[in-house]
C-alpha cells in the first residue's frame, strides 16, 4: 500500500521577510507586514475565487520549504522556552516536521489583477495579504476562508506558550536610520516583478510535495529549486512603509529566547525586503541604527 500523497503548490508568497530572522512567531502580530500570494497560471482563474471577497481573513496551507532538507525531529526546543526545554514536535509549530506543512491565518486585503507574473504577456492574479508570518518564496498548497464562529475559540488554552511579549517596548530611530527609512520608503518598488520565467513557474507548479517521512537529504527541496530563480521581494502596492514595519517587528523582540544568557551582546541585524536593518538593544530600549541596501 502506498503511504504517500502528492500535492502541487498553487502559488508562491512574496513577502517582506527575505530572511528567517525577524519573522514573527505567529501571524497577525505585525500588521504592517504585507505580502502577495502570486498564483500559478493554471490556478489563476477568477471563478475559483468567486465569493472570497466577503471574507476578511484566510487560512493558508503552506510548505516549510526552507526546512525540508533538514528532515524532522521528534523533539524540538521552542524559541519562547529559551532553548532550555524540549517538547514533542506535535506539541509545537516547529517547521521540522514529518510533513513540513504549516497553517497561517492572514488578513485578506483584496485581489491584484493584471500583472505579468510569468513574463508571457498574460495578466496574472494574486491575493494581497496582511499580518503575514511567511518567508518570501513560500509555496502555498491551499486557501480556505476563515470563519470566525467556528475558527475563533476564546476558551482554548495555550499550554506552555506564553502570551506575546510586551508590545510597548520602546523603538527609537537614530536620525540617520530615520532618514534612510524615509528615503527607502519613497523609493518605489516595482509592483510588477518577473521572478520566474513561464517555464520555471510551470515546472515549480508541477513539482510534487510528497507527504511522507524523509530522512535529511533524501529529497530535493522546493527551496533549492527556488533559490536559482528568486529575486528580491516587492511590496504588494509597490511601496514600503518601513518605519511602521521595523517598529512592529522589533517590538515583538525577534531575538531567540536564550539571548538573556548573553547580556553583553547588544548589536543585531535582520533582512527585510532587499534591506539590512541594524539595531542595538540596551535594557529593553531599542535603537535602530541603520537601514541600508543589503550587500548581496
Amino acid at each position: 500500500m502506498d503511504d504517500s500523497y502528492s500535492f502541487r503548490p498553487i502559488g508562491l508568497v512574496r513577502s517582506c521577510y527575505t530572511g528567517k530572522f525577524g519573522i514573527p512567531r505567529q501571524p497577525g502580530l505585525v500588521t504592517a507586514a504585507e505580502a502577495r500570494l502570486e498564483l500559478f497560471a493554471e490556478f489563476a482563474r477568477e471563478e475559483a475565487f468567486a465569493g472570497l471577497e466577503g471574507f476578511s481573513h484566510l487560512w493558508l496551507l503552506f510548505v516549510f520549504h526552507d526546512a525540508i532538507a533538514e528532515g524532522w525531529r521528534p523533539t524540538v526546543r521552542p524559541p519562547r522556552l529559551g532553548g532550555r526545554r524540549k517538547v514533542g514536535v506535535f506539541a509545537s509549530r516547529s517547521p521540522h516536521r514529518p510533513n513540513p506543512i504549516g497553517l497561517s491565518a492572514v488578513e485578506f486585503r483584496g485581489f491584484v489583477r493584471g500583472f505579468d507574473r510569468e513574463g508571457n504577456g498574460q495578466g496574472g492574479l494574486a491575493l494581497r495579504l496582511g499580518g503575514v508570518d511567511l518567508l518570501d518564496g513560500t509555496p502555498v498548497l491551499d486557501i480556505k476562508p476563515y470563519v470566525p464562529y467556528a475558527d475563533c475559540l476564546p476558551q482554548a488554552s495555550s499550554g506552555f506558550v506564553p502570551p506575546p511579549r510586551d508590545q510597548e517596548r520602546e523603538v527609537i530611530f537614530s536620525p540617520q536610520a530615520l532618514a534612510q527609512a524615509r528615503e527607502l520608503s519613497q523609493r518605489r518598488v516595482p509592483a510588477q516583478r518577473v521572478s520566474l520565467t513561464h517555464a520555471q513557474a510551470r515546472e515549480l507548479s508541477q513539482r510534487q510535495v510528497t507527504a511522507k517521512t524523509r530522512a535529511p537529504g533524501q529529497a530535493q527541496s522546493l527551496a533549492q529549486a527556488q533559490a536559482q530563480t528568486q529575486e528580491q521581494a516587492a511590496a504588494p502596492d509597490g511601496e514600503r512603509h518601513l518605519v511602521e514595519l521595523v517598529t512592529q517587528v522589533l517590538r515583538q523582540d525577534p531575538r531567540p529566547g536564550y539571548m538573556d544568557r548573553y547580556p553583553e551582546r547588544q548589536d543585531f541585524a535582520m533582512r527585510l525586503y532587499d534591506l539590512e536593518v541594524r539595531w542595538r538593544e540596551n535594557q529593553g530600549r531599542i535603537l535602530v541604527t541603520a537601514l541600508e541596501l543589503a550587500a548581496d
